[in-house]
């Protein structure tokens, strides 16, 4: 089970500038929290297939384009 302080984490990491800015919209944004889970899952995915030892590339390129959309996202949020 994906505990919330990993999915805060996650997204603190990324945006460290933003923490209190992060808990205030988790708290009080549905489309946040979904925002931050969909992060967190496709960094978690993104590192499980770098790890993993088959022939994954394209699947990677695919996260990290993911990634960097949900990013932009989050930008929105933070202007």
């Amino acid at each position: 089970m994906i505990e919330l302080t990993e999915i805060l984490e996650a997204v603190k990491e990324r945006f460290p500038g933003q923490s209190i800015r992060i808990d205030q919209l988790y708290k009080d944004d549905e489309n946040f929290r979904s925002l931050c889970l969909d992060y967190f899952s496709s960094i978690r995915t993104l590192r499980n297939y770098k790890s993993s030892s088959e022939e994954i590339g394209h699947s990677i390129t695919e996260y990290k384009n993911v990634i960097v959309e949900l990013e932009k996202e989050f930008d929105s949020y933070f202007d």
